[in-house]
């Protein structure tokens, strides 16, 4: 595996000598770059980064930064239209109805609370909140009230949030990888058309490690310019890789 890894960053016209892999090998590979591309993924899992520390201090902060008005009173939601809280990863939401697609959303309605994770329901709990009021001026005990319920609910909430999480970030980036594929696949055509496609398929194989080894570093220091680094430099490779055939070819003929 290192032995390719390093040929196809540092001599990426010598790949030609792993062709006669078989054919399972190239699939292991590409497994193992993708998962080295999204390992710092789980960090922010580990560290139990999916839900903030200090969420209950942005809710209450927001209440008091958004402009407008929601408040339940005589079991009903009433407010200015278009009104939410947005903290650094949740939107609290009041009243709405069906589920939201946006990343993870808080519906607050008269009687019930549901969590949104990604389009799925993840969870929902019947709360005994009375009439309350929020705004920027509102009363201390409602801002209260109201945030110590949220905060306690998507608290419990934690492990459904993170299974959410891993499961549409796995399926994003295994989409995104996809798409990269069969974009080299198509454009290799037409770089070097005497390549038959399984030795083409190998090449866009080998030279995505440096993508996935760039992005592993974007995502760990938060320099996504790495990401595009990276899939320049692979179809770089894939380049030249695909031109050392011509070569070869024309110095048997």
């Amino acid at each position: 595996m290192l032995n390719r890894m390093s040929t196809a960053l540092f001599k990426p016209r010598l790949l030609a000598k792993f062709l006669g892999d078989k054919i399972y090998f190239p699939f292991l590979f590409l497994f193992l770059i993708f998962l080295i591309g999204i390992a710092p993924y789980s960090l922010d899992l580990k560290n139990g980064s999916a839900i903030f520390p200090n969420e209950y201090e942005q809710i209450s902060q927001a209440i008091y930064n958004t402009q407008g008005s929601v408040a339940l009173s005589d079991g009903k939601i009433v407010k200015t239209d278009g009104y939410y809280l947005k903290t650094e990863y949740f939107i609290y939401t009041f009243g709405e109805n069906g589920p939201s697609f946006m990343s993870t959303v808080v519906n607050i309605k008269a009687n019930e609370i549901e969590l949104y994770g990604y389009g799925v329901r993840l969870k929902r709990i019947s709360h005994n909140l009375d009439n309350f009021s929020l705004n920027p001026n509102a009363d201390k005990d409602d801002i209260f009230n109201f945030s110590h319920l949220v905060y306690n609910f998507v608290k419990e909430a934690e492990t459904n949030v993170k299974i959410a999480y891993a499961t549409y970030t796995f399926v994003i980036e295994l989409f995104q990888m996809l798409m990269l594929i069969l974009l080299f696949y198509i454009v290799g055509a037409f770089i070097n058309p005497i390549v038959k496609q399984r030795f083409r398929l190998y090449y866009i194989i080998y030279s995505l490690c440096a993508y996935f080894i760039f992005k592993s570093f974007s995502l760990l220091f938060g320099i996504e310019l790495l990401s595009y680094i990276g899939l320049v430099y692979s179809f770089v490779i894939y380049y030249k890789a695909l031109k050392a055939i011509v070569k070869i070819e024309v110095r048997k003929g």
